[in-house]
Parts: C-alpha cells; structure tokens; sequence
C-alpha cells in the first residue's frame, strides 16, 4: 500500500510540474518613460487568466532608470490597483511629497507595492530596478483579475528619467483540493517506505 501511495505521489507531483507561462506588458508608447515629479499616473491593464490558473510570480521593472538630481524627499511610489482605464493615463498632483493614491483624491481599492527612496542618480548611474510582488499581494493580484482588469499606479516625487517600465511574471495551473489530498498521502507513503528501508539497513 506505501508503495502504491509512494508512485501516487510521483505520479501527482509531475502533474503539478506543469511549466509556468511567462507573461510580458510594457505601456503603449512608452509613455511612462518620462516620470516627472508633479504628475501621477495610473496603468491599467486588461487581462483575462484562463480557467483553472492564476498569477504564479509578477515583478514590476523600470528599465534603466535614474533620478536627474538629489533633492530631498524622492520617492516613486508603486501601487496595485483594483483597476483603471486600460493603456496610460495620469494627472497633477504638484509634487505633494506623499502618494497620492493614498489620499481621498484616489476612492478606490488599492494597496502599496513599494516606497523606492534609493534610486540611482545621474545618467551614468542608471541601472535596472526590479520589484517583486510578495505572496500577499500576489493574492490580491489574482482577485483583481477577476474581472479581467487590474491597474498600476506610479507617483514620482522627482524627476526619474527610464528606458521603460515593464510588467511581468508567470501564470500556472490551480492545484486541485483532490490533488493535494493524494499528493499528501503519497508523501505519507514515501514518509513510511523510507523508514523501512532505514529499518531494514540497520539490522
């Protein structure tokens, strides 16, 4: 039965091993190349995950990126949005040091990804920057999804210069409650097969 519960394991464990799918969105024309500091800008983007699947990974890039000079309080700040208007759209905000989706001027639903305080300074310094979302907010990712429309919202608070922005990750499938369940018990039965097997050595 342990052997039986053993090849069940492998057999569940390499259908789970089914290779992610990458994904790739960069904004149309490039437009958030130019992030000056009295504007903000809302991303939205429209995507449907097929049955079954959801966002394993997701990373925001800015391509690279440098802040022209050193002033006090800059900042980009990087949210997720439940959704916007699909491609770029964006407005003033008068450099207000603070983001100004966290004020009553944003009603929605969103969260924060990231406060980027360290940016590189100087053409001769620009260089790729990466954010990773975390699992919590992989999880938010994928409600927002839902309905086929998420957004990305970006507030610099100085004057960042880029050679794009980029949004990317993996999808997989949902493993199944069946699934695990025998995925669970085959790793019982591998637990049980190897300490026989120590058992046996030891006598």
């Amino acid at each position: 039965m342990r052997v039986l519960l053993a090849f069940v394991a492998i057999l569940v464990l390499c259908s789970l091993a089914q290779p992610a799918e990458a994904f790739t969105f960069f904004p149309p024309g490039g437009n958030l190349q130019n992030l000056p500091h009295g504007s903000y800008f809302l991303w939205g983007i429209n995507g449907t995950l097929p049955d079954g699947y959801r966002v394993a990974s997701a990373s925001v890039t800015f391509h690279k990126i440098y802040n022209w000079t050193h002033e006090a309080n800059d900042r980009i700040w990087l949210h997720l949005l439940q959704g916007a208007s699909s491609g770029v759209t964006g407005g003033y905000d008068g450099e207000a040091y603070g983001s100004w989706f966290n004020t009553p001027a944003y009603p929605h639903e969103q969260i924060l990804l990231n406060d980027f305080n360290n940016l590189p300074e100087g053409f001769r310094n620009r260089a790729d920057v990466t954010y990773d979302f975390e699992d919590s907010e992989l999880a938010m990712l994928n409600e927002y999804l839902v309905d086929g429309n998420m957004g990305l919202g970006f507030d610099p608070d100085c004057h960042f210069y880029n050679c794009g922005v980029e949004f990317s990750g993996t999808v997989a499938p949902i493993p199944e409650p069946g699934t695990l369940l025998l995925l669970g018990l085959g790793l019982v039965g591998i637990g049980g097969v190897s300490r026989r097997w120590s058992r046996r050595d030891s006598r």
